[in-house]
């Protein structure tokens, strides 16, 4: 264990004897070293106007009185993100990262009463366990990213006699 997180590779290479968080290499090779700087950033992402990440709301909406004490709202919202930035760990490729399984568990509430193997997970090769050269960049870089929320809220408003008030939406 390191940090409470199961280190697949890291676990079976080292089964044989009692794992301790102390005795767990640090996922950071240059972690407690004074000369070596494990994150770069790329200076774009650092200085100039529209650098920074952003977040657009704008909204419109319209309230109908549909009878004397009875309205009905509805007001549309969208917001948008932009200016993303990814963490790039120069040091290790993507063909660095080994496939792994690992089964579920037998339960007649999981599709399939469980037991089945549940795959698409990867773990770091242990010879680049540790390696780190980070380069944090706009991730536009990397292709198009994306945040953007669309919704629509409806109410009904009711007002009674002696001050009684219903929503509903």
């Amino acid at each position: 264990m390191f940090c409470g997180v199961v280190l697949p590779a890291a676990a079976a290479a080292s089964s044989t004897r009692t794992r301790t968080a102390s005795a767990d290499p640090s996922p950071d090779r240059n972690f407690g070293k004074t000369s070596t700087v494990s994150t770069r950033y790329d200076p774009d992402v650092q200085n100039g106007y529209g650098k920074r990440h952003y977040n657009w709301e704008t909204s419109a909406g319209i309230q109908h009185e549909l009878r004397p004490g009875l309205s009905v709202n509805a007001t549309y919202f969208r917001r948008w993100y932009g200016n993303f930035l990814i963490n790039d760990n120069l040091a290790v490729a993507p063909s660095d990262y080994d496939p792994f399984c690992i089964t579920a568990p037998v339960d007649p509430q999981l599709p399939g009463g469980g037991g089945n193997q549940m795959c698409g997970f990867y773990d770091i090769n242990p010879a680049k366990f540790g390696q780190v050269n980070n380069f944090v960049t706009f991730a536009k870089h990397y292709g198009n990213m994306s945040d953007v929320y669309d919704g629509l809220d409806v109410t009904i408003n009711a007002r009674f006699p002696r001050g009684a008030i219903v929503q509903a939406g």
